[in-house]
């Protein structure tokens, strides 16, 4: 604007050569063309970037070097410049629509940006259905240098299994805004149209079935798969043609997961128990239903079936009821039944005779001979007879056996003979036996003379022998022996005697003496010896002056004593000896005449205990009275050797203790007198307030020694009392006391002293009454300790402290009519005279009685706390008047309160295997600010086909399993109450289970959580496999003997198995007779032969023991088999296990066999009753028992010497009976033994 008095330049710059540039880049004014105006050019800057419209500045400034030094000073001016932008941001992209197909090639398409950006953009390729088809790569990073370079994207389409028809989807490009040019943010996404083509087709598989059924439950399978992946489970109808002969479940369910695998199906013999032969049977395919479309249009016709074969494994067998049968002569008739056992499809026959054994068939001897055919229906159970005519005739006669066959079964199927022979005995109906009389005698008589009885006749004569034994009466003493034999001529009711000479002597015996004359044998064995033995009794002529009466007992004398030197034994009696006879005491009872045993006095020393005998006793004559039995026992009492006292400080218990030399220690409370309290060497005291003595004696075989005392020592506790703190004011006002009595700070103390401790002095002086005194000392915390003086030990003396806070008093630095003290125990502000800030003074609002403030509402806050404007909860009541100002929902429930259930369903198992149990939890949570009332759960399980109801635990309210319906009373806030429910699952496939909130009150306001639901898919069964195993103690046991079977059953597999049943029959038509059992578990019905166990747990071991006997000699086979589980049992290779037993007729060789006759003459043959190998059963028991029921003798440990005698000698000849007991483990034989003398 002024001439310049040199050249002035102008530098011209552009702010954003990307943008312009200029030209030229400075003008030069001169002082000559100062004022002519000079052009600058800008030019704009065309780049292929997208970034709007760009501002710059270009600036004009003086080259100060190289102008006139007056311009140097000029500011720098600046143009402003707008560069419009040419460019536009975004995505060219071909094609944009692609055809792919199921399992067919790759299919690409390009993009390029339509700008170059400032920075990398990054494009995200994505398929919105990868189910369908997938891109690569995932991302496409643009660079400033390569944005115009295409890239290329790949679509590969997914071969699905599915019948889904063609699929469109798209495949979206996004730009990565985190990682892009911010410019290109904003692009909106760009999708590529795909449409993959479907190339599958729906269809069902049947496999070929993998063999036989049978009917002892064997199983076949067959695979049905899927010609594609369904959307749905897959449902096909399955029946069987014949019921009778095999089973299969009503359809079978396909999952989703198994189309391909495909999912067996089981195919079940079923047992008809008849004898039918092998039945071909056809499991036939249904309707196929789903909800894949797809799939739910198949009909059964589309579906192949499935030819079974039925395996028949039913045997049925005939037999003889009994292999003996025993009939007497005079009946006339012996009756055999043949039974079949199983049923026959078909009728059919036997054949049946009859076979001499030692009974000979005809008219004039023993029974008639027949044969012929029974013909049988065919029903389990048919009975049919065989009748043989028995003759009786007049001979004694032993008994006779013929046998009754069958043979020759003649009729379809598996028939089997089981017992195929019984023995017929017959027994003669005629007798003869030889009976003896018994006979009375006096000493003075020459002879006792027997009478002995043919009863019955015999053909020819026979000589009966007959001997003397010795009873208390003596051969040679009291009688004369005699040995012989007397001759029958077999007339019946014919009679003989035998003379027996008597001895007459001159000695008083004690009692009347007896001896036997025993009929020993007879020469016709077909004469029996019925009474074999009279007795011969001997009155004795002479008495004994010591009369038949032993001395009375005097009972109220002891015989038991402690602690004394000797008894007198003349005490035990106030008999008064008869005339000629002394009260006499023995050791020995078997002679009182002894003389040698007589005691020299009846005082006996406490050394010698035992039994004594006294009597009356006749020296003149040698003979006694009956004796009385004295037994006497003499003990010491045991000696307390010492004894310990306990003490301890207060209430409690102490433990006493004392040792004895022998015997039990009894404990009492009282010197004498009481109940034990105790035993043992100590004692522990009940629970004891003061000093206390007990006593302690000692107890030994009846002997008690004197009671010692003992002390349990309680000394009082000492207590400092129960402290309480208080404040004082350090000056006089009306405010406070300014002195603190420190005994009134204590409650129960006992006494002590008191100490200052601690506080804003150092000294305080405590006075009289213990009042300490605090005017014009400084403020703050004074702390006094009190301490016990009077503990006794073991008890100690104990302190406690209180703390008198000092102060003026008077403060009140608010002025809201409050003083600080105060407001610092109310919790208000002492610098705040309106603490919660509603405008109204705390003095106000806390009242007259600072001790009670007002507290309007109730709920804790007193109202100088509690503001008068402020609604915490927005419910529309302030907080002075609100009793929960954090709660809406209280007082009132208001629009701000939420009322919200909560409910989560979840499973402890979501893909269980069919026959397991599944739990099913239902959580509800009242997440309201309230309690909820009324509330209502549906969970309709009954409608879940696949699952069955169990049991169920509600933690809180009422279910219905029927129903579904959950009822519960109320919810408290924040609460969570659960349901569970067990359900077994019974057949496979996908179920859904929804638990529903349908009713609360107040009404639920958040519903999006009411509902809640859970899938599970059951999975056919694992493997499951029961094993079975079968032992026999014994396997040659013989005829009689008990033999136990062992069945052991194992489950093999980890999971529960229920509904097993398990087939093992003991009958006597195949060789066994049932006699007890014993079952870890279940129950078995021996009857129809079926062991049932409701439940066996993974890897479970259970045992059944059967005790049978033996009856007949052979060969036989006990079976068991598994006929029935839950799962089925997918291994029948184990179900079935046996034992073979080879029974064996007995011998007189085997163990344990017992002679029964012995004829104890001492002539070395048979004299003894023996057993054979004796000496391997060292346990023995044996009794014998006449024929009227008596025991006549018993042993333990028997070693084969019984040789016949009895408590009085020998036993008469005759027929006993024994019992005989080896020992643990073997039966228990009985039977009869005959004495021949």
């Amino acid at each position: 604007t002024s001439q310049p008095t040199s050249n002035v330049v102008f530098d011209i710059v552009s702010g954003d050569p990307s943008e312009g540039t200029v030209g030229p880049s400075s003008l030069t004014f001169t002082t000559a063309n100062w004022d002519t105006a000079q052009t600058v050019n800008v030019t704009a800057v065309d780049d292929a970037v997208a970034d709007g419209a760009q501002v710059y500045d270009i600036t004009i400034s003086v080259d100060a070097p190289n102008s006139d030094n007056s311009f140097n000073a000029l500011a720098d001016k600046t143009v402003t410049v707008t560069n419009t932008d040419d460019d536009n941001v975004g995505i060219n992209i071909t094609p944009l629509i692609l055809t792919t197909t199921e399992g067919g090639t790759s299919q690409t398409f390009s993009l390029v940006l339509n700008s170059a950006p400032t920075s990398n953009v990054v494009v995200l390729a994505t398929s919105l259905d990868t189910t369908e088809g997938v891109v690569s790569p995932a991302s496409l990073t643009f660079s400033p240098a390569n944005w115009n370079v295409p890239r290329t994207v790949t679509v590969t389409p997914v071969n699905d299994d599915i019948v889904d028809g063609d699929q469109t989807y798209n495949v979206r490009l996004r730009i990565d805004d985190d990682n892009s040019d911010d410019s290109f943010d904003s692009l909106a996404d760009q999708n590529v149209v795909v449409t993959n083509t479907d190339n599958d087709s729906v269809g069902i598989n049947i496999g070929p079935i993998s063999g036989n059924t049978s009917e002892a439950g064997t199983t076949a399978n067959f695979l049905v798969t899927l010609s594609s992946e369904p959307t749905a489970p897959v449902t096909i109808a399955l029946s069987s043609s014949d019921t009778a002969e095999g089973a299969v479940a009503a359809n079978v369910v396909i999952p989703i997961a198994d189309w391909q695998m495909g999912v067996p199906v089981t195919v079940t013999g079923v047992a008809d128990n008849t004898v039918d032969g092998n039945q071909n049977y056809t499991i036939i395919t249904g309707n196929v239903t789903s909800a894949d479309a797809n799939y739910n249009t198949i009909s059964g016709a589309d579906v192949a079936d499935v030819d079974v074969l039925n395996l028949d494994i039913d045997q049925a067998t005939i037999a003889i009821n009994t292999t003996t049968v025993t009939v007497n002569e005079g009946v006339g008739t012996a009756v055999l039944t043949v039974t079949l056992f199983g049923n026959v499809a078909n009728s059919f026959t036997v054949d049946y005779a009859t076979q001499n054994n030692t009974a000979t068939a005809g008219a004039l001897f023993d029974y008639m001979a027949v044969n012929g055919e029974l013909s049988f229906v065919g029903n389990n159970g048919e009975s049919q007879n065989i009748v043989v005519d028995i003759n009786d005739d007049l001979f004694v006669e032993p008994s006779e056996t013929f046998f009754v066959n069958v043979s020759n079964v003649e009729g379809i199927g598996n028939i089997t003979i089981g017992n195929a022979s019984a023995t017929v005995s017959i027994t003669d109906n005629d007798s003869a036996n030889i009976t003896i009389d018994d006979v009375i005698v006096a000493e003075n008589q020459s002879e006792a003379v027997f009478t002995l009885t043919l009863t019955g006749s015999s053909i020819g004569s026979f000589d009966v022998n007959y001997n003397t034994v010795d009873g208390t009466a003596i051969a040679g003493e009291d009688y004369t022996s005699v040995t012989g034999a007397v001759t029958f001529s077999g007339n019946d009711g014919e009679t003989q005697t035998v003379s027996v000479p008597i001895i007459n002597d001159n000695i008083v015996e004690l009692e009347d003496e007896s001896f036997t004359l025993n009929l020993s044998s007879t020469t016709n064995v077909l004469v029996s010896i019925g009474d074999g033995e009279g007795l011969g009794t001997i009155l004795d002529d002479e008495t004994c002056p010591a009369g038949p009466i032993a001395p009375v007992l005097n009972t109220e004398v002891a015989t038991v004593f402690c602690d004394v030197p000797n008894q007198d034994l003349n005490a035990y009696t106030n008999s008064v000896p008869p005339a000629g006879t002394v009260l006499t005491w023995s050791t020995d009872i078997i002679d009182l005449t002894d003389e040698a045993n007589h005691l020299g006095s009846s005082i006996v020393d406490s050394e010698f205990p035992g039994t004594y005998y006294g009597f009356f006793y006749d020296a003149v004559n040698g003979c006694a009275s009956p004796a009385l039995e004295i037994t006497l026992d003499f003990k010491n009492s045991p000696i307390i050797t010492s004894t310990t006292g306990a003490e301890r400080c207060g209430e409690g218990t102490v433990v006493l203790e004392a040792i004895v030399d022998e015997g039990i220690l009894n404990w009492y409370a009282a010197a004498i007198g009481g109940p034990i309290l105790g035993t043992g060497t100590s004692f522990t005291t009940p629970i004891l307030t003061a000093t206390t003595t007990y006593y302690v004696a000692s107890s030994e075989d009846g002997c008690n020694s004197t009671r010692i005392p003992v002390i349990a020592a309680v000394f009082p506790e000492v207590s400092p009392g129960v402290p309480s703190n208080t404040t004082a004011c350090s000056i006089v006002s009306d405010d406070g006391p300014t002195t603190v009595a420190l005994d009134n700070q204590l409650s129960d103390a006992d006494s002590g002293e008191w100490v200052f401790s601690s506080g804003p002095v150092t000294t305080i002086e405590i006075g009289t009454g213990n009042i300490v005194d605090f005017e014009g000392l400084a403020n703050g915390d004074y702390l006094f300790t009190y301490t016990t003086n009077g503990a006794q030990a073991p008890c100690t003396n104990s302190s406690v402290s209180i703390t008198i806070s000092v102060s003026d008093c008077t403060i009140d630095t608010d002025n809201d009519g409050i003083i600080d003290d105060n407001e610092i125990v109310l919790g208000t502000d002492p610098n705040n005279a309106d603490s919660d800030g509603d405008g109204i003074d705390d003095g106000q609002e806390v009242g007259d009685d600072v001790n009670n403030p007002i507290d309007t509402d109730g709920d804790g806050i007193i109202d100088a706390l509690d503001s008068n404007i402020l609604d915490s909860d927005n419910d529309g009541i302030v907080d002075q008047l609100d009793p929960a100002n954090d709660n809406p929902c209280i007082p009132n429930i208001s629009s701000a309160c939420i009322i919200d259930l909560a409910i989560v369903k979840t499973v402890n198992n979501q893909s269980p295997r069919l026959g397991d149990q599944v739990v099913y939890t239902i959580a509800v949570s009242n997440l309201s600010q309230t309690a909820i009332n009324t509330i209502e759960i549906n969970d309709p399980i009954s409608d879940i086909a696949g699952l069955e109801y169990i049991s169920h635990t509600a933690s809180l309210g009422s279910f219905n399993e029927l129903s579904g319906l959950w009822e519960i009373d109320s919810i408290e806030m924040g609460e969570t109450v659960r349901l569970e429910i067990t359900l077994l699952t019974i057949a496979e496939g996908n179920y859904t289970n929804t638990a529903t909130v349908s009713q609360s009150q107040p009404a639920d306001s958040n519903v999006a959580n009411n509902t809640s639901s859970i899938d599970i898919m059951v999975n056919p069964p694992d493997d499951i496999d029961l094993g079975l195993e079968k032992s026999v103690d014994k396997d040659n046991p013989l005829v009689g003997d008990e033999i136990v079977f062992t069945i052991l059953l194992t489950n093999n597999s980890p999971r529960r198995v229920t509904a097993v049943r398990i087939n093992e029959l003991i009958d006597s038509s195949i060789g066994f007779e049932y006699v007890s059992h014993t079952a870890t578990k279940g129950t078995y019905d021996e009857i129809v032969g079926v062991w049932e166990l409701p439940e066996i747990l993974g890897n479970e071991m259970n045992t059944l023991e059967i005790r049978v006997s033996v009856p007949i000699e052979g060969s036989f086979r006990n079976t068991v088999r598994i006929v029935d589980t839950f799962p089925n049992d997918n291994n029948e290779d184990n179900n079935i296990a046996f034992v073979d037993i080879i029974v064996g007729a007995r011998s007189n060789g085997e163990s344990g066999f017992v002679f029964n006759q012995i004829s104890p003459n001492n002539d070395g043959i048979n004299d003894v009753l023996k057993i054979n190998d004796i000496q391997s059963y060292p346990n023995t028991t044996l009794e014998i028992y006449d024929r009227y029921g008596n025991q006549v003798f018993a042993t333990k440990k028997y070693d084969n010497t019984w040789s016949g005698t009895g408590k009085n000698g020998d036993l008469p000849k005759g027929t006993y009976f024994y019992i005989l007991h080896l020992g643990e483990g073997t039966q228990v034989k009985k039977g009869w033994l005959q004495i021949i003398r």
